[in-house]
């Protein structure tokens, strides 16, 4: 039994094949069971699953960029900072603006740290990164 309908699966991003085949992965089921259980093959669940990720993944950058509209706040990065310094820099920003941030330093460091992989050298930041501070106090890394 699925944990959704049809009709609910029309209302986003995914076709009703493809949220089947993330809920068997999400339960734990192989490509191949998959496949077995869809009468298909592994092949064909392999480039839906493929498509369906890619599917979510576009949604959230539309949610991101969606968030960013309007957010109060942007915080500039510049190259040779070392990483360390930049919660003071955010913090500093949204307590002029009277907005609680929902990270701590040592959060916000390692959110940084796994969005901007490419942009850093050990703690010194290699290309300008973009914090922006959304109302609610969370936290975009660009």
């Amino acid at each position: 039994m699925s944990a959704f309908t049809d009709e609910e699966v029309l209302e986003t991003f995914l076709t009703p094949t493809q949220a089947r085949i993330l809920e068997l992965r999400a339960k734990g089921y192989t490509q191949a069971q998959v496949a077995e259980i869809l009468g298909t093959t592994r092949a064909n669940v392999s480039i839906t699953e493929s498509r369906a990720r890619k599917n979510i993944a576009k949604a959230a950058r539309t949610l991101a960029l969606f968030n960013k509209i309007g957010a109060p706040l942007m915080v500039e990065v510049n190259k040779g900072e070392d990483i360390f310094d930049v919660p003071r820099k955010v913090f500093a920003c949204a307590t002029e603006c009277g907005i609680k941030v929902r990270e701590n330093t040592l959060s916000l460091i390692e959110k940084i740290e796994r969005e901007a992989k490419g942009k850093l050298n050990g703690r010194v930041v290699t290309q300008e990164i973009r914090i922006t501070i959304l109302k609610d106090g969370r936290v975009i890394v660009d």
